[in-house]
């Protein structure tokens, strides 16, 4: 997972840190992963962004 991704969208604040971690772990869990990885990483801020 690129440690970068889930602190610069979400700027640093706790709450937005949490929410972005979970959807990194419901995406990697969605296609059947027991570790996030970088696309899963990458759903989590579509999916927190909106893109």
């Amino acid at each position: 997972m690129n440690n970068a991704e889930i602190p610069l969208t979400s700027r640093r604040y706790p709450r937005a840190v949490t929410n972005q971690s979970l959807q990194a772990l419901v995406a990697a869990f969605a296609t059947g992963k027991n570790l996030v990885d970088e696309a899963a990483d990458r759903a989590s801020v579509s999916e927190v962004v909106g893109d």
